[in-house]
């Protein structure tokens, strides 16, 4: 299904349950919900946060019985007729929720990543298989009305052989300060590698558009972190409101940035569920959106660089940055026949042919963060929960090289890093670096 106007009205929405009401739960997970009533109907949610289930089951309707603080009371006190599980847990918990799910009988749209080991993924792919249940996983770029048309334009030979992909991932300054120096994604040990909770979704595109061929090797590396105490202007607090004196001149404060009005609803609600200016400046005071960003335990990159050869002499390069503001992604394929190249956020794409003959191909825009993929994908979902017929979905036997290819990408940029190390310790005298 293309448009949302095509979908087919079921004869009785789905019945799920949210395990992990936090912002996409609350915003995406439930906003679908909200919106399309007639496909999907929560029947349950399962989040230890008090504030968050009671927020979620409020919003949903959901039966005081219904709102459990853990998996464990939820399969204690089952409701009727759960059909299917969407899973919007932190990462650390994908593998473990997941699994007893799947056991429970449901179908599972999971959040990327799959799991924070390789291994957990693999076994997650083996108990969808052996209890016949759907494991779905939230690949949602594939969904977007940007790709779907890049895909079909290689599809149609009109490029010809596919030589390289290069595929440039801009974060966002402010996106990234939120999520992964001062969010739940900023250290590997307590999320995971960066090339797994943000660009899976990018080794996801490259592989998926190359038709899931191989890849032969790979090659990563990463900039120092600037997000480090060495780099503080001075002597600054733990926390921004706690007497910062660069608080007029520095551009990542805290209070500036979650109490101003154009700060996207989606980032507020994650210093505060009910979006209160007064919650959000008491958590600020405490929290870790409030700390300094540079006195934060982050250690994740802003910037990785990722080469990748895979079969029939395909190269792909993946550039993930977090310098620019724009948050968006910008793509180039060339082909044996020409090239084609374009930006997400723009909504433009340029065909070029070998003999210089250029083409625009406008796609439509979506305001959601993946440039319209979020509801597409549920709703894909949702049809396999129905047993309808659909091809596109994102079935975690389709999803989990993209996985492999970021573990991969962080095993080599380490080992990077070790060389560098070890050479600079080993230098000959006079070296000059």
């Amino acid at each position: 299904m293309t448009s949302l106007q095509n979908w087919e009205i079921f004869a009785k929405p789905v019945r799920a349950v949210l395990v992990g009401a936090g912002r996409r739960g609350i915003d995406i997970f439930g906003g679908f919900a909200e919106k399309y009533t007639k496909h999907l109907k929560y029947i349950a949610v399962v989040e230890p946060n008090e504030e968050r289930r009671n927020y979620f089951g409020n919003l949903h309707k959901i039966p005081e019985d219904y709102r459990y603080d853990s998996l464990k009371s939820f399969f204690a006190n089952l409701p009727p007729k759960i059909e299917a599980a969407i899973n919007s847990t932190d990462d650390k918990s994908h593998f473990i929720t997941t699994k007893f799910l799947l056991k429970g009988g449901y179908h599972v749209l999971l959040e990327k990543p799959i799991a924070t080991t390789f291994e957990e993924c693999e076994i997650l792919e083996q108990l969808a298989i052996d209890n016949d249940r759907i494991l779905m996983v939230c690949h949602v770029l594939r969904y977007s009305p940007f790709f779907k048309r890049i895909k079909a334009t290689l599809d149609s030979n009109s490029i010809g052989h596919i030589k390289k992909i290069d595929l440039i991932e801009n974060i966002g300054h402010s996106h990234f300060v939120h999520s992964y120096v001062r969010g739940n994604w900023n250290n590997s040990n307590t999320s995971g590698p960066i090339s797994l909770t943000k660009t899976c979704h990018d080794f996801d595109i490259i592989v998926w558009l190359l038709g899931f061929k191989n890849c032969q090797s790979l090659f990563s590396y990463s900039t120092k972190n600037f997000f480090s105490e060495e780099n503080a202007p001075g002597n600054t607090p733990s926390h921004c409101t706690k007497g910062c004196n660069f608080r007029e001149t520095c551009y990542y404060y805290a209070p500036d940035y979650y109490l101003n009005s154009n700060t996207i609803q989606a980032r507020k609600r994650a210093v505060a569920t009910n979006l209160d200016p007064k919650d959000i400046e008491k958590n600020l005071n405490d929290g870790p959106y409030g700390k300094c960003v540079y006195k934060c335990d982050n250690n994740v990159p802003g910037t990785q660089i990722t080469t990748m050869s895979f079969d029939n002499n395909v190269v792909a390069n993946l550039f993930m940055s977090s310098d620019q503001e724009e948050s968006t992604r910008r793509i180039k394929i060339e082909g044996s026949k020409g090239s084609i190249e374009g930006c997400l956020v723009e909504g433009t794409l340029v065909l070029t042919k070998k003999n210089m003959s250029s083409k625009k191909l406008r796609v439509s825009m979506k305001t959601d963060p993946h440039g319209g993929g979020d509801y597409p994908l549920i709703y894909d979902f949702l049809t396999g929960v129905k047993n309808l017929t659909n091809s596109e979905r994102t079935l975690i036997s389709k999803s989990i090289m993209s996985h492999k290819l970021a573990f991969e990408a962080e095993k080599s940029r380490l080992q990077y890093i070790r060389k560098v190390k070890n050479f600079l310790q080993k230098r000959p005298p006079g070296y000059r670096s």
